[in-house]
């Protein structure tokens, strides 16, 4: 497997799991999360941001 598609199954396990992850790795953050909202997952914004920023080189 490529470095890439290992990016995709981490990324897809974290959001399956990630009020479980949440809880058990930082659980006083988890308590003040209102987790009866969706979660909106911003994981194309960074490349979006460098690409911007790699054009004005």
């Amino acid at each position: 497997m490529s470095p890439l598609q290992f990016d995709g199954v981490w990324k897809s396990t974290l959001e399956e799991f990630f009020e479980p992850f949440m809880d058990l790795c930082f659980p006083s953050i988890a308590k003040s999360i209102d987790w009866s909202h969706p979660i909106e997952w911003l994981d194309t914004e960074l490349q979006k941001i460098t690409r911007n920023a790699n054009q004005g080189l």
